[in-house]
C-alpha cells in the first residue's frame, strides 16, 4: 500500500522505505529460515538415530528372542496335536458319521401348511 501523494511528503521517502522493508523483509525471512533449518535438522537428525538405535539393539534382539522361545513350543505344541487329538477326534468324527436319524420341530399352534390368511397377508 502506497502513502498518498501530498505536498508533505519528500519525494524519495516513500521509495526508501519501500526498498527498506522489502529488503529487511527478505534478510529475516532468510536468517529465521536458517536458523530454524539449522534445529530442524539437528533435531530430527537426533529423533532418526535414536529411532534406528532402538530398533537395531532393543527391537531385534528382542523379538529374536521370542521367536527362539516361540518355536520350540509351537513345535512340542504340533506334536501333541498331531499324536493325541487328531487320532481322538478322527475316531469321533467317524463314530458320528455312521448315525442316521430325523429330527423334527414340533411346535404347537403352528401349522406345516401355509393358510390362506398367511399368504394374503405377505
Amino acid at each position: 500500500m502506497k502513502q498518498p501523494n501530498s505536498p508533505l511528503t519528500i519525494p524519495g521517502i516513500n521509495t526508501f522505505f519501500s526498498l527498506a522493508f522489502t529488503y529487511t523483509q527478505a534478510a529475516i525471512y532468510t536468517m529465521l529460515t536458517l536458523i530454524t533449518g539449522i534445529i530442524f535438522t539437528v533435531v530430527w537428525g537426533i529423533v532418526f538415530a535414536v529411532t534406528s538405535y532402538v530398533t537395531i539393539w532393543v527391537l531385534k534382539p528382542v523379538l529374536r528372542l521370542i521367536l527362539d522361545i516361540v518355536t520350540p513350543i509351537g513345535a512340542i505344541n504340533r506334536f501333541f496335536v498331531r499324536t493325541f487329538l487328531d487320532p481322538m477326534f478322527g475316531s469321533i468324527g467317524q463314530m458320528f458319521a455312521y448315525l442316521r436319524g430325523q429330527f423334527g420341530l414340533n411346535v404347537s399352534g403352528i401349522s406345516r401348511e401355509p393358510t390362506r390368511a398367511s399368504v394374503q397377508n405377505v
